[in-house]
């Protein structure tokens, strides 16, 4: 059995490197479960037991003690690549916690150490209603390194993801809670780095739920304390292949708030159409791809998605490859999601709502609203230190209504800024056009250089010269269209009928500005 060193998944003899991050595998401990042991419903990332999985163990020592003074150890209720967590009670308030406490042979790696201390330091610095609270970092005297943190219920993403792709106004609504989170931990300028459905966590609240963005281990924190402590090797690259930015799959350090927003936009992209932007047979193509491979459009990663021209440039624009061309923060994105959402005319649901795939958007979006299947979960998911926390459900306590927020203006008094980001945010030097045509498979042509077929999009200079779209498709009449691409822009068009006499009709085109 062999290990990776970074995230601490084990795997068969014969592999040589892990393909979540690369690293060179190094010979397991005894007792290491490799990834392809595990059966349905396990972790995604694979527990490195210990003891070995199935095994008759003894009863668990750390339950019935009390931990730091105040907490009781109540039971395990999940085991990670890196420990276990375990239901912890508060011995004065009677309240419930998550205690996460690192394996005794994971904690005699001091990185591993850093990196529990990493993800207590930058979350509980945030202080937000979408990030897991982590409330105490401690050792016994036992040596036992732990965190303690928020107790939820609900599911994480990736589990929810597995049941297929979800619902417009759903995916939306996902969305703008995980932009509003990762944009209050750029706010104390606290990068995460590892955006994933993993680290998404649907949590429920009573009747409500709201999202939990999760495992700050790897962020980037900008403060002198923190920038003293070495999260990685040199040269050694953080983050999960498929979400990955471009400048992390060249190995970049100098990441801002960008690198996220080009995760999440991975994240809408896996949600609207039930994959990826990009695959690949190893970790090495999946760079490849994300740092020279154009993402294909929604509508041509999804059958019959009806996806609004506007969510396919926005997404387009989250995925650029140049940083520049990006939103340039999470609150830009946010803002334009809520507007695209607006514009279609969606009702945007509370997460409690059944996240469950359906065969149609359109019908999907209107169905009576359920509850969120009840998983209980306690989370710290973890997915770098391998953590899917499985729970019982306490009786639920009284709903916390999510506080639903308007965009604001920005630029009205001073607000927070990233100090990895520059100075001065220019407009992108490039424009997304957002292609339609109704019905779908019109040749798009600007000038003699074709563009796609629709849905499609272009990206060209920011420009105040007009530009023309010929959109060409056999048993319909050749449309132009003009449009001045000053900002993003999203065209629908739809085509007429070719006349069998010499009727004319002017065609029918949309178009708005984002």
């Amino acid at each position: 059995m062999r290990v990776c060193p970074t995230c601490s998944v084990a795997y068969q003899d014969g592999q040589s490197f892990c393909p979540k991050d690369g690293a060179e595998l190094e010979p397991g401990p005894a007792g290491a479960v490799s990834e392809t042991a595990l059966g349905p419903g396990d972790v995604r990332d694979t527990p490195l037991a210990d003891p070995p999985a199935g095994a008759i163990q003894d009863p668990d020592p750390l339950v019935g003690r009390v931990l730091g003074g105040l907490y009781r150890v109540l039971e395990p209720i999940g085991r990670g690549g890196m420990g276990v967590v375990y239901a912890v009670e508060h011995v004065h308030l009677g309240k419930k916690f998550a205690l996460k406490v690192l394996s005794r042979t994971v904690a005699r790696n001091a990185s591993a150490i850093d990196r529990l201390r990493q993800e207590a330091i930058a979350a509980s610095r945030i202080e937000h209603e979408n990030i897991v609270d982590i409330v105490s970092f401690d050792t016994t005297p036992q040596g036992d390194v732990f965190i303690v943190m928020e107790y939820l219920r609900g599911e994480s993403l990736a589990r929810v993801l597995e049941r297929g792709p979800l619902p417009l106004a759903r995916a939306i609504e996902i969305g703008v809670q995980i932009a509003r989170a990762l944009q209050a931990a750029h706010d104390k300028d606290i990068i995460h780095r590892d955006v994933k459905p993993e680290n998404v966590f649907i949590c429920q609240r009573g009747s409500d739920a709201i999202i939990k963005v999760l495992d700050f281990g790897i962020s980037k924190v900008k403060d002198a304390e923190t920038e003293r402590v070495r999260m990685t090797k040199t040269g050694e690259l953080v983050g999960t292949p498929l979400y990955m930015s471009p400048e992390q799959a060249r190995g970049e350090t100098k990441l801002d708030a960008r690198t996220d927003v080009y995760a999440l936009g991975v994240i809408l992209f896996e949600m609207l159409t039930g994959k990826t932007p990009f695959t690949g047979e190893n970790y090495f193509q999946l760079l490849w791809k994300h740092s020279n491979e154009t993402a294909p459009t929604l509508g041509s990663s999804r059958s019959g998605l009806a996806a609004p021209p506007a969510l396919e440039a926005a997404v387009a624009r989250a995925l650029a490859k140049d940083p520049a061309e990006r939103f340039s923060s999470m609150q830009e994105l946010e803002d334009r999601l809520t507007s695209i959402a607006a514009q279609a005319g969606l009702t945007i649901p509370t997460v409690r709502q059944s996240l469950s795939p359906t065969p149609g958007v359109a019908q999907a979006a209107r169905r009576p609203t359920g509850k969120l299947g009840l998983v209980a979960l306690a989370a710290a998911l973890a997915a770098c230190l391998g953590f899917l926390l499985i729970g019982r459900a306490d009786p639920p306590s009284k709903p916390a209504p999510t506080p639903r927020r308007v965009p604001e203006a920005r630029g009205l008094g001073p607000s927070p800024v990233v100090s990895t980001q520059p100075a001065t945010r220019q407009p992108a030097r490039t424009v997304v056009v957002a292609l339609a045509s109704t019905p779908t498979g019109a040749e798009v042509f600007c000038g003699d250089r074709r563009v796609g077929a629709t849905p499609t999009i272009d990206r060209v200079p920011r420009s105040a010269q007009a530009l023309e779209y010929r959109f060409a498709l056999r048993g319909f009449r050749e449309t132009v269209y003009e449009v001045v691409p000053s900002a993003d822009l999203a065209v629908d068009v739809r085509l007429q009928a070719r006349p069998r006499g010499n009727t004319t009709a002017p065609p029918v085109g949309i178009k708005g500005t984002l």
